[in-house]
């Protein structure tokens, strides 16, 4: 599973569970193996173990996980995508919002305000 589509696997099973922000992160890094573990655990470790851990947010978290398993060329080509995005032909207005709203989520405030977002989005409409 890549970096992107993890991160969505996550917040999908945080729906289900009610999951509150602050065991996100925890109940994500439960989950890391191999290369993910290793790099989490000197990333803690570097920024102070538990005592720092508890004052990551979700989207704290989620920055340093992009950052980290994203090339800068995806993060670059998933910024334009996004500046750039338009319903195709064959898309559906539910596939088009959903394509919108994971490349929204990945800029966060790098998409721009909600007001900015919603017009990003009623542009891209065919």
């Amino acid at each position: 599973m890549d970096a992107e589509n993890w991160i969505s696997h996550m917040e999908k099973i945080f729906d289900v569970m009610g999951c509150e922000d602050a065991f996100k992160t925890r109940l994500t890094v439960y989950k890391f193996e191999g290369n993910a573990l290793a790099w989490w655990k000197a990333y803690k470790q570097a920024k102070g173990d538990d005592a720092w851990l508890v004052t990551v947010t979700w989207a704290d978290f989620k920055k340093l996980f992009f950052l980290q398993f994203f090339s800068r060329a995806e993060q670059e080509r998933l910024k334009r995508e996004y500046h750039s995005i338009r319903q195709t032909n064959t898309e559906t207005s539910t596939e088009f919002m959903q394509r919108f709203l994971r490349l929204a989520g990945f800029l966060e405030e790098a998409a721009g305000t909600e007001e900015e977002q919603a017009k990003n989005f009623q542009w891209g409409l065919r």
